[in-house]
């Protein structure tokens, strides 16, 4: 797959987002660089990023990881609907916080900028909130 413009972005957002959130991470992801190329680190990491803001449970899987076309498993039904509206907002399967870049999407084409301000990273989701999927059954 050859990654976009738009794809590099998300991946180096979600490189940010990892270090940023987590030292330890951040360590992870220098060492990985050593030896793995760039855009397979920044995959994980994006992995990764998805994967703590979408609150998934164990069998679910982030969007990233999900066909766009094509059988799926029933579990995968909401990564699918997700990815969906990511790829129909012209954003990256690897956006880093799936649900909120959707949101900032749709603020823009109802409210214009004024309306669109950035959620930030899990500021969408308030603790204990339900899995994100949940909303898109």
């Amino acid at each position: 797959m050859t990654l976009t413009k738009v794809d590099r972005y998300a991946l180096q957002r979600a490189m940010d987002i990892a270090a940023a959130d987590d030292p330890g991470r951040a360590e992870q992801l220098a060492s990985k660089l050593k030896d793995e190329p760039w855009e397979e680190v920044a995959k994980f990491a994006a992995y990764c990023v998805q994967g703590d803001n979408l609150c998934l449970q164990p069998w679910e899987r982030v969007p990233m990881e999900i066909a766009d076309t094509g059988p799926t498993r029933p579990e995968d039904r909401g990564a699918r609907i997700l990815l969906k509206k990511l790829l129909d907002a012209g954003l990256s399967r690897f956006e880093p916080d799936p649900i909120c870049g959707a949101r900032q999407v749709a603020r823009l084409a109802e409210h214009g900028s004024e309306g669109a301000a950035r959620c930030g990273t899990r500021a969408c989701w308030p603790q204990g909130a339900a899995p994100a999927f949940e909303h898109f059954r």
